[in-house]
């Protein structure tokens, strides 16, 4: 998947996490959200900086920086 991928799912779970009826569901688009924020650390690691820069800005900001509420 490419960074900008990862981006989206990340998006996309925390996204249905704010919007989630209850705890367990929100609990679970949170783990998802997680795992897609690894996924997307792996591949930043695999390359260089300015590589991550050059591809998504918002997965380099993501990566270095973090997710707010994950």
């Amino acid at each position: 998947m490419s960074l900008q991928g990862h981006v989206d799912a990340i998006k996309r779970h925390m996204r249905k996490a704010e919007q989630a009826d209850n705890r367990q569901d929100r609990d679970r688009e949170l783990h998802h959200a997680r795992i897609a924020y690894r996924n997307l650390c792996k591949e930043c690691e695999a390359k260089t900086e300015k590589q991550v820069q050059r591809d998504s800005s918002e997965a380099y900001s993501i990566w270095k920086y973090g997710v707010p509420g994950l």
